[in-house]
């Protein structure tokens, strides 16, 4: 990123160039910190080196080194938070009903047939619990707008 207000009295009419051809990539990095773009070299204070993202992605850059991250939430990411939520609220009831974390439950889940075919392992393991029937301890809870019921027992 070049800095037009310290380069221009320089560079004068070429400083729409300069600052083109530096947001296109046309530039390099001299050992000694200074940034060529084009024949012009330019000081520190003069331009810059800005990381951005593509639609998508988060880019963070420090001391050379760039990371890039595809935040983009697909399908299977947006059920795993759905599960993640799910076990949540199982959790917070256990709690409330006074079971310890080492008890053992039969949970019965409706209303979630999507998650609990992806997620079971990750919810009965997340839980303590096994699948199975019950009807003890029912919940009706909220989960990104649908209704689901959760019943469970100490085993």
């Amino acid at each position: 990123q070049v800095d037009a207000r310290k380069v221009g009295p320089r560079l004068g009419s070429r400083v729409q160039e300069i600052i083109k051809a530096g947001k296109e990539g046309d530039f390099e990095v001299e050992e000694d910190g200074r940034i060529r773009i084009l024949d012009e070299l330019l000081a520190p204070d003069e331009a810059s080196i800005v990381y951005r993202a593509k639609e998508g992605l988060n880019v963070a850059a420090s001391k050379g080194i760039v990371v890039s991250l595809d935040t983009t939430l697909t399908e299977e990411l947006e059920l795993e938070g759905r599960a993640r939520d799910l076990i949540r609220a199982i959790q917070r009831l256990r709690k409330e009903s006074g079971l310890e974390l080492h008890d053992r439950i039969t949970l019965s889940i409706t209303g979630a047939k999507d998650i609990l075919q992806h997620h079971e392992a990750l919810i009965t393991e997340g839980t303590n619990a096994t699948l199975g029937e019950t009807s003890q301890n029912s919940s009706a809870i909220d989960l990104d707008g649908t209704k689901v019921t959760i019943c469970f027992e100490k085993r």
